[in-house]
């Protein structure tokens, strides 16, 4: 059997091939990609114990595989260290560069291409342009922008591969497509098969006006699970129709849940995976992945895999 191989490395200087455990959550939902790192206590590094020779805001990289087949899952920053036994590292992914400093600013008629040119410069961003209107920006950092574009106007950010993306939650130039089956490379599975028929949904969608009023349509079912989207300066019909897109998209017949599998092949969330059922052919479908939970350590290398809306 292929051994599971680590290449970790800390403050670009100590590099490791070995841990007690790694978990890395990784979501386009989270804003922040963590990770949490156990090492030896006694761990020494030029003669020092590794606790004296790390802090916070130190560089971090991980990459993750078999035999020499590696993969980068993690690239962030040391957030803290809690120097028990074992020593337990905790990092955050790019978004922890984004949190150190503040912006005080109105932005007046604000477009998002607006907004990530005077607060987002010097950092490589993907989005697609969209009208905002006045924003607010009181002592905030570039993060909690973030969060506030999220919250106010339902644009998710997140790094991928070092780059910042707003707004483009999936997106098929980017996506790979893994294949897993039932009974075969499936290793445990939390998933439920569900007619859309049976499921119970409400969505609304809001409109934030100029005048500081407030536009809403709710389309669904009114004793369902809720759903809020929120957009600015737009007519009732155009509100109705992002509604029913939605509803659409997360009512489905088919599979919901999670599932885990083994290191091969890395999965990302935004990628897409086939589920194939040997027993049940009309169950094979194919799903957008909204988060991937990686661990790796004594017990080896292992992927727990959300999925997202049906392809």
């Amino acid at each position: 059997m292929i051994r599971p191989v680590i290449n970790m490395s800390l403050a670009n200087r100590y590099t490791f091939d070995f841990v007690h455990s790694i978990e890395i959550e990784s979501s386009w939902d989270m804003l922040t990609d963590t990770c949490n790192i156990l090492l030896p206590m006694n761990l020494k590094m030029d003669g020092n114990k590794l606790r004296s020779m790390i802090a916070p805001g130190n560089p971090v990289s991980i990459e993750l595989g078999y035999g020499e087949q590696l993969t980068r899952v993690f690239e962030g920053y040391i957030v803290g260290i809690r120097p028990k036994t074992p020593i337990e590292i905790h990092c955050e992914d790019g978004m922890y560069s984004l949190k150190q400093s503040a912006i005080k600013k109105t932005i007046k008629s604000a477009s998002l291409k607006k907004i990530v040119t005077e607060c987002f410069s010097g950092i490589e961003v993907e989005y697609e342009d969209v009208e905002i209107g006045t924003f607010v920006i009181d002592g905030l950092s570039p993060a909690k922008i973030l969060e506030k574009l999220r919250e106010s106007r339902g644009l998710h950010s997140f790094f991928r591969k070092g780059k910042l993306i707003i707004g483009k939650t999936y997106n098929d130039a980017t996506a790979t497509t893994h294949t897993f089956g039932f009974y075969y490379n499936i290793l445990e599975e939390n998933l439920e098969y569900q007619r859309k028929e049976d499921m119970k949904l409400k969505v609304t969608a809001i409109s934030n006006n100029p005048n500081g009023t407030i536009k809403e349509v709710k389309v669904g079912d009114n004793e369902g699970e809720e759903r809020t989207l929120n957009f600015y300066n737009i007519g009732s019909d155009a509100l109705k129709k992002f509604a029913m897109a939605e509803l659409n998209r997360l009512k489905y017949d088919g599979f919901h849940g999670d599932f885990t599998v083994f290191g091969d092949p890395v999965v990302f969330h935004g990628d897409i995976v086939t589920l194939e059922h040997p027993q049940e052919s009309d169950k094979t479908g194919s799903y957008w992945v909204d988060k991937v939970v990686y661990k790796f350590g004594v017990d080896g290398f292992r992927q727990t895999i959300t999925l997202g809306a049906k392809q």
